[in-house]
């Protein structure tokens, strides 16, 4: 169930809690801090593109070569890299 409050409602929850103190002020980061938020943020989104890569590439070697992941334990050994590099070439 959501609740709607009228506006003069809201206008008067707001002032009842600005007067109370109960809010807090955002801080926006600036020099150095504020770097590495935006590097946080890019990393967090690389992770998740990584991820997503890797479950693609696990789901082309099932689909693939269901037989691989018997033969190599991990698809990103040093071995089964080269066994793959070698496939796609020939």
């Amino acid at each position: 169930m959501v609740l709607k409050l009228l506006p003069l409602k809201d206008a008067r929850v707001i002032a009842q809690l600005v007067k109370d103190g109960r809010y807090a002020e955002p801080t926006i980061p600036q020099g150095v801090y504020a770097e590495l938020r935006v590097a946080k943020k890019i990393r967090d989104l690389l992770t998740v593109d990584l991820q997503t890569v890797q479950g693609q590439i696990h789901n082309w070697i099932d689909r693939y070569f269901p037989e691989f992941l018997t033969v190599f334990i991990s698809w990103e050994g040093k071995a089964a890299l080269q066994f793959l590099r070698a496939d796609i070439q020939n």
